[in-house]
């Protein structure tokens, strides 16, 4: 059963990340560099300013993710405490359970899946969600057609 799921969400993904998709995607992510670069230099201005370069990049990730994947302008690199960049490190940083608990999951996935166990916090889940969901209610109300994920 496993093989089978497996089989058939990696035929799903496979689409998503062909070449062509990557290559209608890079005026995008380059867009999202440029605004990487101006926020740097702004930065870089500032008196006695010190650069954070792994939470500046850690901001442009997150800018590229929320384009590219999620179809949103995040502005991560302007607003530092932006929605999305804050759910986004909770994602990474907030373990909902314990690690016996997650390498239990890991371990038994269908099991896992049979007790609705989740790796990711409930109220970080719900968020994404709400913002696919929103996007493509928001898309197919205004036709919109976009060239990502």
């Amino acid at each position: 059963m496993e093989e089978e799921r497996w089989r058939s969400l990696r035929n799903k993904l496979s689409t998503t990340f062909t070449s062509g998709k990557m290559k209608i995607m890079f005026p995008t992510i380059v867009e999202v560099s440029k605004r990487f670069s101006e926020t740097f230099g702004e930065i870089a201005k500032l008196d006695n300013s010190v650069v954070e370069i792994k939470e500046l990049l850690a901001r442009f990730t997150t800018d590229v993710i929320g384009t590219c994947a999620f179809g949103i302008e995040c502005n991560s690199l302007k607003n530092p405490d932006a929605e999305f960049r804050t759910k986004g490190r909770q994602l990474l940083t907030e373990p909902r359970h314990n690690f016996l608990i997650t390498g239990l999951i890991f371990a038994f996935p269908s099991i896992a899946r049979k007790l609705h166990a989740r790796i990711i916090p409930d109220h970080i889940h719900n968020f994404f969600m709400r913002v696919v969901k929103d996007t493509v209610e928001y898309r197919e109300k205004n036709n919109i057609v976009k060239n990502d994920f």
